[in-house]
């Protein structure tokens, strides 16, 4: 939990990782974000609609966007917040991240890394890390066809 007093996710748990990083969210957090700031950002032309998905963010990043590096980076820098309370208390020293945020790469993972090592003991700082899946959003759909495979 990142704050007890935040939004509230899918799941009606306020201030989870989902309720700031999931699909849903972000899209909406960004929009009000673009509508709150006077920066030029290509995301600007998603208000009308407000159909923007967390592929059009690291899209426009991608394409040199300032305003979409930034969104990202902050997205970072709350899953590494996550990340360091999971490992000040059950002192795990690996998270392996997949799905859209291990898509988005080093514009949401290197701020992830740079806030979880700020934010676990002195003593884990060295030894904390943040990897990519290898099988990034397809390992769910490999696990599921692995499962039909056992109960033929």
């Amino acid at each position: 939990m990142i704050d007890y007093n935040g939004p509230e996710s899918n799941s009606g748990i306020r201030g989870c990782l989902e309720a700031y990083l999931g699909q849903k969210y972000l899209s909406a957090q960004t929009i009000e974000k673009v509508k709150a700031s006077k920066k030029p950002s290509s995301l600007r032309s998603f208000l009308p609609a407000g159909n923007l998905e967390p592929k059009d963010i690291y899209e426009a990043a991608q394409a040199g966007d300032i305003f979409a590096k930034e969104v990202l980076a902050d997205a970072g820098k709350i899953l590494g917040i996550g990340f360091a309370s999971v490992a000040t208390l059950l002192d795990i020293r690996l998270f392996i991240v997949s799905g859209g945020m291990a898509q988005a790469g080093d514009l949401i993972l290197n701020p992830a890394r740079e806030s979880l090592r700020a934010n676990v003991l002195a003593h884990q700082r060295d030894s904390v890390e943040i990897r990519p899946a290898k099988l990034l959003t397809t390992a769910g759909i490999i696990g599921a066809a692995l499962l039909t495979e056992e109960s033929s």
